[in-house]
């Protein structure tokens, strides 16, 4: 017969008393959740997504600029579908942008909203860096914008320094323009100490996550 499923939504392992899983599950808050199968008395390798419950989360969403062929995924639905994004970069859960910035537009509907935190993934033996900058815009008519929110990011350290999952968070006063546009600077040239100093970088995006 089928493996069964057991899982939990608080981010504890589960257990043979943990629910079976039969139906999808409906996220309404943020949650992490783990699921693993035992079959015949063998523990099975856990299944772990982190959700995070935002005012982007399923709202439409399009991207400005062209991922890279080999790593757009599901871009853009990716940037608003609630999952956290924990790696690898080419875990399916990132889009990646490759010498020319980042640049994505959502519809907020209505939502008043005070920040927005870029998930992103950092590997730079791989050429995969930090944004440069984090800025946000917002509009009425998804045509004309204004920059209301700008931090520039600095890279740290060397090829072995801050990689893995890295969240860059702007505020800015409250606003509930419909239209919400965020772009983050990919880096045009490796630093000195990089193997392919010189040579332009990526930028991995997973969630746009709004409050």
């Amino acid at each position: 017969g089928e493996t069964p499923i057991r899982y939990t939504t608080d981010g504890t392992e589960p257990t043979l008393e943990s629910p079976l899983y039969t139906d999808p599950i409906e996220i309404r808050e943020s949650c992490t959740i783990m699921a693993r199968s035992d079959k015949n008395g063998l523990t099975g390798r856990t299944f772990k997504k982190t959700f995070a419950a935002h005012k982007a989360m399923g709202r439409p969403v399009q991207t400005l600029t062209e991922t890279h062929p080999n790593y757009t995924f599901t871009c853009p639905d990716l940037l608003t579908d609630g999952l956290v994004g924990e790696g690898p970069y080419n875990s399916g859960d990132f889009a990646g942008w490759y010498n020319q910035p980042f640049e994505a537009v959502i519809d907020m509907g209505g939502e008043t909203f005070s920040s927005v935190t870029l998930g992103t993934y950092v590997f730079k033996y791989d050429y995969i860096f930090n944004p440069l900058d984090l800025v946000v815009y917002t509009s009425e008519n998804g045509e004309d914008f204004t920059e209301i929110a700008r931090v520039e990011i600095p890279v740290e350290g060397g090829v072995d320094d801050a990689n893995g999952s890295q969240e860059f968070r702007i505020e800015f006063p409250e606003t509930s323009a419909k239209y919400l546009k965020v772009t983050a600077k990919t880096i045009e040239a490796l630093p000195e100490w990089h193997s392919a100093k010189g040579r332009p970088g990526f930028v991995f995006v997973d969630e746009v996550v709004v409050y």
